[in-house]
């Protein structure tokens, strides 16, 4: 169960705060059904969902320690992989509408590597990259700002210190 203005993910929505929980929260509603109303963070949506279906298709942000623990170890995450493009663009789909932190960070550094790959090679990134890249650092950085409470501009430079390989190898003395 969640509580009023807790910071939940809830699919494709992404980041939203629990604005309410209360009984019949718009005409047509069945009588006695209870109902998270959630706001979209980043934009004017409202959402309303049944506690009974919520409870499994929503899950609580990460928390800051958890943020924190989980940049610390982004280095040992491994990319995805996957033996075509038709497997990997099924991979990335899995992975966006899991929105589970590891699994976005994996598509990320999938597609990093791509895109240096193909840079060296002097192609473009391919448009289906362009795509999953974008919503997975969205979704991905809009969580990790919450828990962290920066911006999400400021989620990747906050990774990129974390990660720096100074920052490592004075960590590993």
């Amino acid at each position: 169960m969640f509580n009023k203005n807790d910071y939940v993910i809830y699919g494709q929505n992404g980041v939203c705060i629990v604005e309410d929980i209360t009984e019949n929260p718009f005409e047509g509603a069945p009588k006695g059904k209870v109902y998270y109303v959630l706001f979209a963070v980043g934009s004017e949506n409202k959402i309303y969902v049944p506690c009974d279906i919520g409870n499994s298709k929503m899950r609580k942000v990460l928390n800051k320690k958890e943020a924190m623990d989980l940049i610390s170890c982004i280095t040992s995450i491994e990319p995805l992989e996957a033996e075509n493009e038709k497997q990997l663009e099924e991979l990335y789909k899995n992975a966006v509408q899991s929105n589970d932190c590891i699994q976005l960070i994996r598509l990320i550094k999938c597609i990093h590597y791509r895109k240096k790959q193909r840079l060296s090679e002097g192609k473009q990134m391919t448009s289906t990259d362009r795509k999953y890249m974008d919503m997975a650092e969205n979704s991905l950085y809009l969580e990790m700002g919450t828990a962290l409470g920066v911006k999400k501009s400021e989620v990747l430079p906050l990774i990129l210190e974390e990660v720096s390989p100074q920052r490592i190898s004075k960590q590993e003395r």
